[in-house]
């Protein structure tokens, strides 16, 4: 568990990150830290359980319950995409997919269906992943059963060495994998291909992609997948992870029986692994990247140094911290010059990481507006120069020890009942990264032996080491749109200049003291009950806020007090648009600036936060029980006293336009657009923000907006290891302190509900992209959160929607390379719950995508699930439930909102029994009730260009495309009559409305087409108005089955 500072280029690969202890070139640096360790080995956490069979290969096993009667394996391989050949350029991650499609105990087809007749659902509890450097296959298996974890074993051992890699098989997958390669396009992307191929021009890397190229993803026979898999799949690069409540040493002997050279061997010579080619630079450089869509500008500067050998000892574990340390306050100080508002940038951090293990590269970036790129190289560059010359100051360091050792005592706090996933991860982690596998306590000790003799002067020294130089690469990535790209040179010179100036000391200021200059008095308790089933009690104040107490210890030295309160956006009109969620931007008090805050919350292991929703203002501290009451002082202060940063203020509105920005292009976020405007009514309250609307946003507004919740009645959840008697005297205090409940919670139950037309619900958007990639949105209305019976029976209908869609959309028809179905009740506004599936997908499979998911929604509600399918659907509820129903997190979200959503406990009880009691009829019969042609919605949105127009509606039936119409005559509708104001007469023709003389406004996307025809509508102004023809129909005259309304009646 050694510290590590995981630093991520904008180049989507993974990069291990550990800082080492230098043995090829910062012998130097080392010898001038004074150090009183020596080599002595780091041990090993004595809880596990580590082996090496006879073939070199590894395990690691660990007895762990939490949660119980549950086992997680991870299989590690030490291999990934960097041992391609050039033509096996994205086979490693291939054959991670090919694994699923056939081995020798498993033939093609029946692997995931065997896993999911126990329960497990794909993607969450059977998955994998594959980098430049590891392959990673992962099963959490539903029980401990002897015969589960052998199946487990054996699943991984034919991972490890029994695929059968069938011809037709790797052809079936062709165009999954191209399917998932098109999911990733997008901005990111982009720039993250760009950074690599440019910065690291030469390099195997900037040539090499894990996901590989469509040339040898087409086209790689079956002989090139055999010699990869024969060469690197062998015994001494693999690991076996397990963690779960199991015998370890009985597991042990299972794995030898399954992973002995008996049973294993390798199949192929071994190779020598093949490198990256990135090396060390010795001059300035600098690069300019740029993208159409990018909506941010980032700027960086790092150094590369040579690579380092991984960390043996305790002198190397002492330099890391050391490493770490010096750029957590760099971190720090580049945070805090946002917070006083003296940065041109928005944010950024600085960090020293491992590439690939054959370079260090210490880092330091920041991300702002556009057009502030100059200064924000310029200040990032004055902060590091400031470090190198001045170094850091005794606060600043004694600050970076509380906050390292108050993380390492909360992890010891609580590693008893951490998850045994994340335990599992950790593991692997380690064996990736090559760092020794240290206790949480082990962890703690290090530190608490290292940290006291590091001195100021340490830190500095080595900070110098890795920050000073001349041959720093600099890359600039800016928005195309509107902007001049600057070229090397010019970035260059600013570099230069910025360090050639000088730069003055900063000094940290010591804060000291309290939160609140006087404790509030408590209020008292005037009822208070319990509920034995479910070991909660009630409490109500004297200022009416109501309590629900639930003591778990399920998680150690864990808890969390969350509070609701009434209000958000649903409160929200035209005038008053943005408010809510400006008004959770507090972050300082009268007293305290947030700077402050943080420091004098350094040392303390809890958290506080806050946000809002559509209808509720939530508050939470969470963390160690003994930090709890400091946490509820500061929680208490911004209530009372809580004041937005200007500085704070104005990221906010940036970062909002950006977002907006970015949402422009962005297909899903277009699609959740057009969800709003037609199944939700247009709703103004559902809507995205718009960038005027955010600038008309002030903080005087934002605050007085936040301010009206006093008043309006609390409710307040406390569950975790936190006892009742300890738990009454910090609510008493700090809640009932807060100004006496003026309302109920029924306040706001005149503002539930919408304005929308009858269904269905179909829009078909373009809009302006460079990404090649569309997203499909399609289901139908869903039932509200208080029909209890209708939600728990649909979750059935779309885990098993879920996993028919997988196989048919995925595997067979390969429409997408993965699909999500759920149901989304509505809770806040009635009548918005929706039962959807959605995905993206490439342009020309975007309307045949929709209308499948209608098509096999549709023929579920005609003919229900199977037997086996209810069967195994039980399997995968009951599972979750068990596992969810132990969490702390499960009752917080039940007695957050209790009285306020009018809910009951008693409504939980039976709750596993209710759902063993489904039948496949009940199935049937509320996908019937709820899967209804006039329910439906269909939103596919999709970038312009002429091959997306000519697919428009194919695939569609009969009613979706009198649907659509219905939709595109609404649409034409609003824009003709906005029109109209703005110019005093109506249009003549969509030309006026797509391309109108004020460029600056758009009434319409594009011309609406007919979905017969493919061609736009007939488009007629008449002295009754306009009247548009679609089919060869007069809409007037109900052509399709249209109201004759639909258009008429925008006449002068």
């Amino acid at each position: 568990m050694l510290r590590s500072l995981l630093y991520v280029l904008p180049l989507a690969v993974a990069i291990g990150c550990s800082s080492t202890g230098d043995k090829s070139m910062s012998e130097t640096a080392r010898d001038r830290v004074e150090t009183a360790t020596d080599g002595t080995p780091l041990p090993k956490d004595p809880d596990n359980r580590y082996g090496t069979l006879d073939n070199g290969f590894d395990y690691v096993v660990r007895q762990h319950d939490n949660p119980p009667e549950r086992v997680t394996l991870y299989l590690h391989i030490n291999t990934g995409a960097l041992n391609e050949t050039p033509s096996q350029n994205g086979l490693a991650h291939f054959l991670e997919h090919m694994a699923f499609n056939g081995s020798e105990n498993f033939a093609p087809g029946e692997l995931i269906p065997r896993l999911s007749s126990l329960g497990m659902q794909f993607g969450a509890d059977s998955n994998a992943h594959t980098t430049r450097q590891e392959t990673v296959y992962k099963l959490t298996m539903p029980d401990t059963e002897p015969e589960t974890i052998e199946l487990a074993l054996t699943i991984l051992g034919d991972y490890a060495g029994r695929l059968l890699l069938l011809d037709d098989e790797i052809d079936k997958e062709r165009q999954i994998i191209l399917n998932e390669k098109g999911s990733r396009k997008g901005w990111q992307q982009r720039i993250s291909d760009a950074f690599v191929e440019d910065v690291f021009a030469g390099s195997r890397i900037a040539e090499h992609t894990v996901i590989g190229t469509d040339e040898v993803l087409k086209t790689a026979p079956r002989s090139e997948f055999v010699d990869y898999y024969d060469t690197w799949y062998r015994p001494e690069l693999m690991t076996l992870v397990v963690v779960g409540d199991v015998d370890a040493l009985d597991l042990e002997k299972r794995i030898q029986a399954h992973f002995s050279s008996s049973q294993f061997t390798a199949r192929a010579e071994a190779r020598e692994p093949r490198g990256t080619g990135i090396r060390p630079t010795d001059t300035a450089r600098a690069f300019v990247l740029s993208d159409p869509e990018m909506p941010i500008a980032r700027v960086e500067a790092f150094r590369l140094q040579p690579g380092r050998e991984p960390i043996d000892t305790l002198e190397e574990c002492r330099f890391n911290e050391i490493e770490n340390l010096g750029t957590e306050i760099l971190s720090r100080r580049i945070a805090e010059r946002v917070q006083r508002g003296e940065a041109d940038y928005m944010g950024g951090r600085a960090g020293v990481g491992n590439l690939f293990k054959e370079a260090i590269m210490a880092s330091a970036d920041v991300q702002g507006v556009a057009e502030n790129w100059k200064s924000m190289l310029d200040q990032l560059v004055e902060e590091i120069d400031r470090a190198v010359e001045h170094g850091f100051d005794e606060n600043e360091l004694e600050l970076a020890k509380r906050e390292t050792i108050a993380a390492a005592e909360a992890a010891v706090e609580r590693a008893s009942t951490r998850n045994a996933r994340a335990v599992v991860e950790s593991i692997v982690g380690a064996v990736g990264g090559d760092y020794p596998i240290l206790s949480a306590q082990q962890n703690l000790d290090l530190l608490r032996s290292i940290l006291p003799t590091v001195t100021v002067e340490e830190i500095d020294q080595v900070f110098r080491d890795n920050y000073s130089t001349g041959a720093y690469t600099y890359v600039l990535s800016l928005p195309e749109k509107g902007n001049t790209l600057p070229t090397s040179a010019e970035i260059l010179a600013i570099a230069k200049s910025a360090w050639d100036r000088e730069t003055k000391v900063q000094h940290k200021e010591k804060i000291e003291g309290p939160i609140l200059e006087s404790l509030p008095q408590p209020g008292s308790i005037t009822s208070q009950s319990h509920d034995d089933a479910f070991d909660v009690t009630t409490l109500t104040l004297s200022n009416g806020a109501i309590v629900h107490h639930r003591y778990m210890d399920y998680k150690k030295d864990e808890a969390t007090i969350l509070v609701t309160i009434p209000g958000g956006i649903i409160e929200e009109d035209a005038a008053h648009r943005g408010l809510s969620q400006a008004a959770a931007l507090v972050n300082a008090t009268t007293r305290l600036t947030s700077t402050q805050i943080r420091d004098l919350m350094a040392d303390k292991k809890v958290g506080v936060g806050g946000g809002f929703s559509m209808d509720a203002y939530n508050m939470s501290v969470s963390g160690s029980p003994r930090d709890l009451v400091t946490g509820l002082q500061l929680l208490h202060a911004f209530l009372n006293d809580g004041i937005i940063e200007k500085s704070t203020f104005d990221n906010w509105k940036e970062a909002a336009k950006q977002q907006i920005e970015a949402a422009k292009t962005n297909p899903g976020a277009r699609a959740m657009e057009a969800l709003a405007r037609s199944f939700l009514g247009g709703d103004i309250r559902q809507l995205p923000l718009t960038a005027e609307e955010i600038d008309a946003i002030t903080i005087e507004k934002a605050q007085e907006w936040g301010r009206r919740i006093f008043g309006r009645p609390i409710e307040i959840a406390v569950v975790g290891d936190l006892s009742l008697e300890a738990t009454i005297p910090l609510v008493t205090r700090y809640f009932g302190s807060l100004p006496k409940v003026e309302h109920s919670f029924d306040m706001l139950d005149a503002l539930r509900k919408i304005d929308r037309v009858a269904g269905p619900y179909v829009e078909r958007i373009t809009f302006d992209s460079v990404t090649p990639q569309s997203f499909v949105l399609a289901g139908y209305q869903g039932c509200n959160a208080k029909e209890r019976v209708d939600r728990r029976q649909l979750n059935f209908v779309t885990l098993i929607l879920q996993e028919r869609m997988t196989k048919i959309l995925r595997e067979e028809e390969k429409l997408v390379y993965s699909i999500g179905c759920f149901q989304q009740p509505a809770e806040a506004i009635p009548g918005t719950g929706m039962i959807l599936a959605q995905s993206p997908c490439e342009p020309e499979n975007a309307d045949r995508l929709a209308q499948r998911i209608i098509e096999m929604m549709q023929e579920f509600a005609e003919n229900g699930p199977s037997a086996d399918e209810v069967e195994t659907a039980k399997k995968q509820i009951s599972n979750i439930l068990d596992t969810q129903m132990k969490e702390p997190a499960f009752w917080l979200r039940q007695l957050a909102d209790l009285d306020y959503r009018g809910d009951e406990l008693s409504e939980l009880e039976g709750l596993v029994e209710y759902y063993q009691s489904i039948s496949p009829e009940m199935v049937k019969a509320v996908a019937q009730k709820y899967i209804r042609p006039e329910a439906e919605i269909r939103i596919v949105a999709s970038p312009k260009s002429e091959a997306t127009a000519d697919v428009a509606s194919d695939g569609m039936d009969d009613m979706a495309k009198v649907a659509k119409v219905k939709a595109d005559m609404k649409a034409v509708t609003n824009a003709v009559q906005i029109y109209k104001l703005d110019n005093g007469s109506l249009p003549k023709s969509f030309d006026e409305l797509v391309q109108p003389a004020d460029q600056d406004k758009q009434y319409l996307e594009s011309v609406p087409r007919d979905p017969w025809t493919h061609e736009p509508y007939m488009f007629e102004l008449t002295e009754l108005g306009i009247v548009l023809t679609s089919y060869g129909r007069d809409m007037q005259e109900g052509g399709v089955g249209l109201d004759a309304d639909v258009v008429t009646g925008i006449g002068d």
